[in-house]
């Protein structure tokens, strides 16, 4: 009787514990891009950035013509900003010139694209 009663208390604390940990460590996390869009991700970075990547392909599936354009570019404005955060990310955490260089480049780039892809947004899709 002892057996089953710990296992009944073991149960009741895993569930009480896995919901006080989402309440407290979300596993889905919100980061609000330059644009208002959301760039959403979990702690893991590897996961979430196949989920994401996919997630931004999959929304293309089955679009074509200016549907196509327009979800495209918005979905790459988002890839070309989390570029940018990463990069940014570099610039305060790395001691090495080689991946601050190359930080600086991804930043140069990748705002230009972002540029000229709103600016291409803002002339066909008012």
């Amino acid at each position: 009787m002892q057996n089953k009663n710990t296992i009944i208390v073991g149960i009741v604390c895993l569930v009480i514990g896995s919901f006080v940990g989402s309440q407290f460590f979300p596993k889905n996390m919100e980061h609000t891009m330059n644009d208002g869009s959301k760039m959403a991700g979990d702690m893991h970075h590897e996961m979430s950035m196949d989920t994401m990547m996919q997630d931004m392909k999959n929304s293309l599936k089955g679009k074509q013509g200016e549907e196509f354009d327009k979800e495209f570019l918005k979905q790459m404005i988002v890839h070309h900003e989390g570029a940018v955060l990463m990069a940014e990310d570099v610039l305060i955490n790395s001691k090495r010139p080689e991946l601050v260089n190359l930080a600086n480049d991804i930043i140069s780039a990748q705002k230009k694209e972002i540029e000229m892809m709103k600016t291409w947004q803002n002339s066909w899709f008012k």
